[in-house]
C-alpha cells in the first residue's frame, strides 16, 4: 500500500497504525544544493507488512502528527544514519525524538562495519540490492514520477524486516543493551540545536595553525559569515569561501583600497562584503587580549602524542573486535586523542572511552596504560 499525503488527517492516521504496529521505519529525500538548510521534499514512512506512505513535506501545513510520531516512546522509529534526517525532521515539526533504532549503529554492533550505506547494509542483511538510479533526483518537483515513487519506497520498504535481523543479531552478540545506549544521543535536544555562529570558526580548515591575533580576526570573520548565510539561505562557500577567511585572517586588509587589489583575482568577493570584512577585522582588533581566541595547546610533543594514540587505538581495536563491534565505533581517533590530551593535563573526567559502555569495554585494557602515564608524569615532575 503507498500513497502521497499531506493532509493532518492522513498524517494522524499514520501515526496510528504505527502506535498499533510498535514500529515505524523513517526516512527522507531532501534537495540540497544552493540553500544553508536542506529543502525537504519527501517523507517515508513504512510500516511492518510492506505498508509505505509518502509524505509530500512542501505541502504539509500541521506538521503535529508527525511529531507526535517520533517523540512517541511507545513506538520504535527505525532509521539509517539518523543524523541527518532528524535534523531536518526537527525543522520541519520540531519533535524531540524517542526511542530510536539506528540500523547503521546497530550493524557497527554485531558483526558488521558501521559505515554499510543502506543498500549495502539490505544485501547483507536480507540479499536484496536495490538500485540508485534516483539517489540525485529533484525531490522537490510535483508530480513525482513513477521512478521516484518507485525509489522512495524501496528506501524504507525493507527496512522494519532489517530492525528485526539486527535486533537478532545485536541478542546474539550480547551488544544489545550497548547499542541502546549508544543510540539515546538522538534523544539529546543539543543534538538539533545549531552550533552558536560564534563557534563557527573552529570548523575552518586550518584554523589550529593560526596565533591568536588571525585566530580571532578569523573567529569574528566565520561569525559574519555564518550569519550571512543563514540571512540570504545560501551555503557558506556560497558567501566566501574557508581558503578566503583564512588570507583574510593571515593577511587583514587595512581598509577598502586592499580589498579593492584583492587576492588572487578575487575582487568581486571582497568587494561584494568589503564593509562587512572591514568592520569584522576592526572588531576583533578592537578587543582585548583577554578576549582573544586560543587554540588548545598540546600538553605533548606531536611524536608521543602520536604514540600514544596508537598505542589506545590498538587497544580499543582488540576489545572491540572480540565483541562483534566495529572499531570505529568504540573509538575513534578523534576520541583516543582527546583522552591522550586529558590525561597529559591531568584530568580524564567525562572522556567518552571510560564512561558509559565503552569504559565497560576498555577499561580493564586502557586504564593500566593511563595509570602508566600519570607514573611517569609524576616522576618526572
Amino acid at each position: 500500500m503507498s500513497t502521497l499525503v499531506a493532509s493532518r488527517a492522513a498524517l494522524a492516521a499514520i501515526t496510528a497504525r504505527a502506535r498499533q504496529s510498535g514500529v515505524v521505519a523513517v526516512d527522507t529525500e531532501f534537495v540540497w544544493t544552493r540553500t544553508y538548510y536542506p529543502i525537504l521534499g519527501v517523507v517515508q514512512v513504512a510500516l511492518p507488512g510492506n505498508e509505505v506512505y509518502l509524505i509530500d513535506a512542501p505541502a504539509v501545513t500541521d506538521p503535529a502528527p508527525l511529531a507526535e510520531l517520533l517523540s512517541a516512546p511507545d513506538i520504535v522509529k527505525v532509521l539509517h544514519d539518523a543524523t541527518s534526517d532528524l535534523v531536518i525532521l526537527h525543522r520541519l515539526c520540531g519533535a524531540s525524538p524517542r526511542n530510536l533504532f539506528d540500523l547503521r549503529i546497530a550493524a557497527g554492533f554485531c558483526g558488521l562495519t558501521a559505515t554499510l550505506s543502506l543498500g549495502r547494509l539490505l544485501q547483507a542483511l536480507l540479499g536484496i540490492e536495490l538500485p540508485k538510479t534516483e539517489a540525485r533526483s529533484d525531490w522537490l518537483a510535483r508530480p513525482l514520477t513513477a521512478a521516484q515513487v518507485a525509489y522512495a519506497m524501496d528506501d524504507v520498504l525493507h527496512m522494519p524486516e532489517m530492525y528485526a535481523s539486527l535486533l537478532a543479531r545485536l541478542c546474539e552478540f550480547g551488544n544489545h543493551d550497548w547499542a541502546v545506549e549508544e543510540m539515546r544521543v538522538y534523544e539529546s535536544p543539543g543534538a538539533y540545536q545549531p552550533a552558536p555562529p560564534e563557534h563557527a570558526y573552529r570548523a575552518v580548515k586550518g584554523m589550529g595553525r593560526l596565533n591568536p591575533e588571525p585566530l580571532t580576526i578569523l573567529r569574528e570573520l566565520a561569525a559574519w559569515r555564518d550569519r550571512a548565510a543563514q540571512q540570504a539561505d545560501r551555503p557558506r562557500g556560497r558567501i566566501l569561501r574557508d581558503e578566503y577567511l583564512m588570507d583574510l585572517a593571515l593577511r587583514p586588509p587595512a581598509g577598502p583600497e586592499d580589498l579593492r587589489q584583492g587576492w588572487r583575482g578575487r575582487v568581486r568577493e571582497f568587494r561584494r562584503h568589503s564593509d562587512d570584512i572591514l568592520r569584522c577585522v576592526a572588531t576583533a582588533r578592537g578587543l582585548p587580549r583577554s578576549e582573544w581566541a586560543h587554540a588548545p595547546r598540546c600538553p605533548l610533543p606531536a611524536k608521543l602524542l602520536k604514540e600514544r594514540s596508537d598505542l589506545l587505538l590498538g587497544l580499543v581495536r582488540e576489545a572491540a573486535e572480540a565483541r562483534g563491534i566495529d572499531p570505529t565505533l568504540a573509538g575513534s581517533r578523534r576520541l583516543v586523542t582527546s583522552l591522550v590530551l586529558s590525561a597529559a593535563r591531568g584530568n580524564t573526567d567525562g572522556q567518552a572511552l571510560l564512561t558509559g559502555w565503552r569504559g565497560e569495554l576498555l577499561a580493564e585494557r586502557i586504564g593500566p596504560v593511563l595509570a602508566g602515564w600519570r607514573d611517569v608524569s609524576a616522576a618526572a615532575e
